[in-house]
């Protein structure tokens, strides 16, 4: 299914009257579609990046695609809250910076599926 079918078949439904389990089972599919992993794995507590492993330039194309397909605005979103950069995670280097620099553990705010259903709902960020 390429791109702009997908668009076309996600944008068939009018995210207004979508209620909360509609847009769970079309963000499930739409997962499911983007990283090839099988919707029976899903539920929406998964993760994108702990459970999901998406991280970096995977992120930023998958929030992007959710962005256009859902058309979901996402002005107030910033990348850096919710994912790594790309290959910049490395943790060995990473529990030496905090050692040697004293710095707090990085948090991220965890993307779960309810989450970007959430998202579709507001059609924004």
């Amino acid at each position: 299914m390429n791109k702009k079918t997908e668009k076309n078949h996600f944008a068939s439904f009018s995210n207004s009257n979508w209620t909360n389990e509609d847009g769970l089972l079309e963000v499930k599919n739409f997962v499911s579609q983007q990283t090839g992993i099988s919707i029976s794995n899903l539920n929406r507590n998964s993760s994108l990046s702990e459970d999901l492993g998406i991280e970096g330039d995977d992120a930023n194309d998958f929030m992007q695609a959710f962005s256009k397909t859902f058309d979901v605005e996402l002005t107030n979103f910033v990348f850096d809250k919710y994912f790594y950069p790309e290959g910049a995670f490395n943790p060995i280097s990473y529990l030496i910076y905090r050692k040697l620099f004293r710095r707090p553990k990085l948090q991220h705010i965890p993307i779960t599926l309810s989450r970007l259903v959430e998202a579709v709902l507001k059609r924004k960020w």
